[in-house]
């Protein structure tokens, strides 16, 4: 997971549930002014479970939050140091995830709230 503002990486961490996840997301939320700040959560089409993490997030986040869906390929690469440190290179992989632009995913509470379902 990695959080940017303004561009550059603000928080980074290895997750490894979806709990773990929207607590991380919740923690940085907690300083954000959504009048003034729009966030998007970014999430990596790569894992079989995105799916399931991207409900998760959709039911746990407040409704101002966007939900994309990235494209994984190519974010991937080998690093030149710590080539076997698979924490790096997952963190590695979630910046240039964060920096892509991804498909808008409508927000089911977004919807309730407009009392559209």
């Amino acid at each position: 997971m990695v959080a940017l503002g303004d561009g550059k990486v603000i928080e980074e961490g290895n997750c490894f549930s979806s709990k773990e996840v929207i607590d991380s997301i919740l923690k940085i939320l907690r300083n954000v002014n959504f009048a003034v700040t729009s966030v998007s959560v970014k999430i990596g089409n790569g894992v079989p479970v995105y799916k399931e993490l991207l409900k998760d997030l959709d039911d746990s986040l407040p409704p101002q939050v966007v939900l994309e869906v990235v494209g994984e390929a190519g974010t991937n690469k080998p690093l030149k140091e710590n080539k076997r440190s698979r924490g790096v290179r997952h963190i590695s992989s979630a910046t240039r995830i964060a920096g892509r632009s991804g498909n808008i995913v409508p927000r089911r509470k977004l919807i309730a709230a407009n009392g559209r379902i």
